[in-house]
């Protein structure tokens, strides 16, 4: 059987505030750098960290970015992502999709994912659905370096693999770094990428033509 990793937020589950959580913490802290540097600085800082609460994580994004956060950012920062993990959701129909994949896929999950918000895999039982979760702040690496390793260790050859998800940066160059196949989930069809999709229907439809 084929494998497929797929991305958390953004693909299986909708975020809970718009523009997305990332987005909104560069435009408080009022971070002037390109976003594909931001986010992977971002990332590496937030998500792979054991903290034990937001104050103490935003305090460490802070630092990374050089940011003096006032105790009014702080509010926000925390407010909002606190709003996004209580209003994120499965997007409509995508446990189905992932119960029709099974049949003929192995499936995992792989997360560029901070301690706070592993409250929504419990929520909705995520872990039901796949072989395996693996989520950045538990394995203390982000996806690209994730994925590397469960290659080696579920003994896979990179063209039995596909990464779905929704992200560029974080889902296509990860699949790109090991030679996977990888397919892009475009909501807004915006973004110049090959193949893509613009929903999971879809994807589930490409997938059976096309691996």
């Amino acid at each position: 059987m084929k494998t497929i990793f797929f991305d958390m937020q953004g693909t299986i589950i909708e975020n809970g505030v718009f523009p997305s959580p990332v987005k909104q913490i560069k435009y408080i802290l009022n971070i002037r750098m390109d976003f594909p540097t931001y986010i992977q600085e971002l990332e590496k800082t937030l998500m792979t960290g054991s903290y034990k609460e937001l104050k103490e994580a935003f305090s460490s994004i802070g630092d990374a970015f050089d940011a003096r956060i006032t105790d009014e950012q702080m509010e926000r920062l925390i407010g909002m992502w606190n709003k996004n993990k209580l209003l994120s959701k499965p997007y409509k129909g995508v446990f189905d999709i992932l119960k029709e994949l099974s049949k003929n896929y192995n499936l995992y999950m792989f997360a560029n994912c901070d301690v706070f918000s592993k409250d929504i895999v419990d929520k909705y039982e995520l872990k039901k659905y796949f072989k395996d979760v693996f989520l950045s702040f538990k394995e203390k690496a982000l996806k690209k370096d994730i994925l590397k390793k469960q290659l080696k260790k579920i003994k896979l050859k990179p063209e039995d693999i596909l990464v779905v998800g929704d992200s560029i940066k974080s889902d296509m160059d990860s699949a790109r770094n090991i030679n996977a196949k990888s397919l892009l989930i475009d909501r807004t069809g915006r973004r110049d990428y090959e193949p893509k999709v613009s929903d999971m229907k879809e994807a589930l439809a490409w997938i059976k033509d096309n691996f």
